[in-house]
Parts: C-alpha cells; structure tokens; sequence
C-alpha cells in the first residue's frame, strides 16, 4: 500500500524537467509569428501607395494628353478664323506683327517680320519652320515666350474642352509653324507622299501641355493641311503626321 505514493513521486519528478524548456519556446514563437504579420501589413500598404501613386500618375498624363489634343484642334481653329483681324491680314505698310498666310503672295512679308524679329523667330505662336522637328520637351518650354496661350485668340464655348480646366495657368501652348508646299522637296513639306490636290502652305501645329503633377509634360504635333484644294476630297483639312512625345 505504501509504494503508490512512491510512484506518483518518482513520475512527477521524471516530468519536471521538461515544464520549463516547453513554456520558452512560445514566447519567441508569438515574436516572431508578430513580425513576420507585421512584415507583410507593412508590404501590403507600400504596394497599395506604390499603385496608386502610379495610378495618379496615369491619370494625370491622359488628362494632359487630351488637353494637348485639344489645344491642337484650338489652334486649327486659329489659322481658319476668318475675321478681319491683323492676326489674319498683313496689316497697312510698315506693320510688325505676325499674320497667317492665306497664299505664297504674304508668304515673303511674313517670313521678313519674323526674321527679323529679336529672339525666337516667333510672334504669339504664329513660327518660321524649323530645319527639323524638334524632339525634346525641354526645347519647347524655352519657346514658351513666343506662344500662342490657351482662349488667347480662340475663346472656347462654355464647357468645352474641359481638360483645360485641370490645367494651372501658364503650363499649355500651341505654335503653328508655315511651311510651303513644295512637291520638288519632300524634306521640306516632311515627307508627304502623296499630293493632296495643289495647296500652298502646310502647317505644323505643336502643342504643350503640363499636367498637375511637375513631371508631367506632353508635346503634341501634327503637319496639317487646313484645305486640301482637292474637289474629290470636299477640300477638307488632313493630317499627314502625328507624332508625341511624353515626359
């Protein structure tokens, strides 16, 4: 009767030993079950910041993008206006200021103001061409000081291109360049291959546009020909190039 006691005693202390090392393993298991969660909430958030500041960034370009678009079409609107204005006629003997000419006979007057203009060969975006399209951004927001501003001739209806009301002050422009139509030349009427009736001007519309954020910066450019002078055609406006560049 009295070796049970005994039993129950020798079991017990044959246990004891093992209590203590079983309780220190939970501890550090919890820590590092609590990081490695932590870890992952922690890559989670950045993941979801990282998209969408992306997603912001998207955003903000095709909203650039389409107010670029939209000041192309404003500009095309500027060079077929047709009131009587000196911004559409050479003006009497002795003007200074930019016109769009209507043929190759105001072509030489034009090109003598702007040649001799100070500074850039540009007078509220009306341009002599370039040698070669410029394919730098930058390039064009130095030119800034001698473009055409968004509503600056051609005020637009209300609600009408609504992308320029996400537009800050200052940060969209348009430039027409004149360029003669020249069959003989294909460099200088860049590369049209196929000859749309007989017109005497080509232009080359480029149009800036900044978004909100500062690395948003997009260049629109089309060579148009705003009557084809093609009676198969209805004389309508072409584009014979598009091209883009984003920042």
């Amino acid at each position: 009767m009295r070796s049970a006691p005994h039993a129950h005693t020798w079991a017990h202390s044959q246990r004891k030993p093992w209590a203590p090392s079983t309780r220190g393993w939970v501890l550090p298991v919890l820590l590092l079950l609590m990081a490695l969660m932590g870890t992952l909430v922690l890559s989670l958030w950045r993941s979801a910041i990282t998209r969408e500041s992306l997603a912001r960034a998207d955003a903000d370009r095709l909203q650039a993008r389409q107010a670029a678009r939209a000041l192309i079409r404003e500009a095309q609107r500027d060079i077929q206006a047709s009131t009587p204005e000196s911004r559409h006629s050479p003006g009497a003997e002795g003007s200074t200021q930019a016109f769009y000419p209507r043929d190759m006979a105001d072509w030489p007057r034009l090109t003598a103001r702007l040649q001799h203009a100070s500074g850039l060969a540009c007078q509220q975006g009306i341009c002599l061409s370039l040698t070669s399209p410029e394919t730098g951004v930058a390039t064009w927001v130095s030119r800034l000081s001698g473009a055409a501003s968004p509503g600056q001739f051609m005020p637009r209806a209300s609600g009408a291109d609504s992308a320029f009301t996400q537009l800050y002050p200052g940060t969209a422009a348009y430039w027409v360049e004149l360029l003669p139509f020249d069959t003989d030349n294909l460099s200088t009427s860049s590369r049209i291959e196929v000859t749309p009736g007989r017109p005497s001007l080509v232009y080359r519309i480029t149009a800036y546009a900044q978004g909100r954020l500062a690395g948003t910066r997009v260049v629109q450019q089309v060579l148009w020909l705003a009557n084809t002078q093609a009676p198969e055609r209805a004389n309508a406006p072409r584009v014979l190039q598009w091209r883009e560049w984003l920042e």
